[in-house]
């Protein structure tokens, strides 16, 4: 069986990315021998990555035209009546490609005509969060047909949880045992070790959406300063999704200026210090019910606060668990991570809990192979 991968996303992505290689790291190492595994990127960045162990492809003006005109029915049965194909589907046929994994969502799945493919979804946060700026009307209709598209013509899914599993089995029909559920699964970096700040810092590593939810933290931190709590940090790290403005002006309009940091997109170097550093790991995103930070936050043995929406998928056994719309809640919580009252056992539980995450991981990707192997 060969099996093409296509990775079309890169660092500035975030999680998706860094999610994306791993799930391409643990294929590789639980794959048997027998299957060959291609990897094809358009991203010259990620060539750095894998040096000359990836393919390069790039589109074309036409390639272009047919991936966006595909997206509409009447093109895409236009196309396949004449048989028209992009550049990157017509490579992957003369290099034999019996199947294409695409582990992000991807519009070139609209253009595929010949080859079978398996696609991802990570979430289905649009039919819950209506209310943020990135779930407009029109993206909530882009992903209600991307999801109603595949569903239709994959050969399986993958998606991270039992709980994505069951809600994509009963919206969009479509069966459980093409469902597999791989978790994320972070790989710890390891650099050599500096010294971030000399004091104590909460560390959010979120680009900054709407929904991610930093204000909150800003509002917690004020609490914890007219508490008198005045030895902390709040390090905030990511890309601008167009929000970064606001999140700006609300702490230098709460005179938090001292209190936190901004880093914006940062190295891998520079991220697994962070995490090396950190006093705890904040995550108040109001999307879920996975995410990658809490996962790294245990990989790094550090203190999670986390949304208690999404407990079904990380018990508050493993971590603080709060109202993330509650700035009490939050404060009082960085609170006992400042006084040092976070809980070893919490640690224990939260590092079996990713131990069990990992072998979930590969009895998954196995039964994965197994379903393949079947059908090719």
């Amino acid at each position: 069986m060969h099996i093409g991968f296509i990775l079309e996303n890169s660092k500035k992505s975030g999680g998706s990315y860094y999610q994306t290689l791993n799930f391409l790291n643990d294929i590789n190492k639980n794959f048997k021998k027998e299957s060959r595994i291609s990897v094809y990127t358009n991203k010259k960045e990620n060539l750095k990555i894998f040096n000359k162990k990836i393919n390069f492809f790039s589109y074309n003006f036409l390639d272009k035209i047919i991936i966006k005109l595909s997206f509409f029915h009447f093109f895409r049965l236009c196309f396949g009546l004449i048989n028209l194909k992009t550049n990157l589907e017509k490579l992957l046929l003369t290099k034999k490609v019996d199947l294409i994994i695409f582990p992000a969502p991807s519009n070139l799945q609209y253009a595929i005509i010949k080859i079978k493919f398996i696609s991802t979804i990570f979430d289905l946060c649009h039919l819950e969060h209506k209310n943020f700026p990135e779930i407009s009307k029109k993206e909530f209709q882009i992903r209600e047909k991307y999801i109603n598209y595949i569903s239709s013509k994959v050969e399986a899914i993958i998606t991270n949880s039992t709980i994505l599993q069951k809600k994509i089995t009963k919206k969009y029909d479509f069966q459980k045992k093409k469902i597999f559920i791989i978790p994320f699964n972070p790989i710890k970096k390891i650099f050599k070790r500096k010294k971030t700040f000399k004091i104590k810092y909460f560390f959010y590593p979120a680009n900054f959406w709407k929904h991610k939810n930093h204000e909150i933290i800003i509002k917690a931190t004020k609490l914890l300063v007219n508490n008198n709590f005045k030895n902390f940090k709040c390090v905030f790290s990511g890309s601008d999704k167009g929000h970064l403005n606001e999140i700006t002006k609300l702490i230098n309009y709460n005179n938090l200026n001292k209190f936190f940091e901004i880093k914006k997109f940062v190295s891998d170097n520079h991220l697994a210090n962070l995490y090396t550093n950190c006093s705890a790991v904040i995550m108040t995103s109001h999307f879920g019910p996975t995410n990658l930070p809490p996962l790294e936050a245990f990989t790094y043995k550090k203190p999670l606060i986390y949304n208690k929406k999404f407990s079904k998928e990380i018990s508050e056994r493993n971590c603080l668990m709060i109202d993330v719309n509650n700035k009490s809640d939050l404060s009082q919580a960085m609170s006992k991570v400042l006084k040092d009252n976070y809980l070893r056992k919490m640690k224990l539980n939260a590092e079996n809990f990713l131990r069990l995450k990992k072998i979930q991981n590969i009895k998954s990707i196995i039964s994965l192979e197994n379903f393949l192997e079947a059908k090719y």
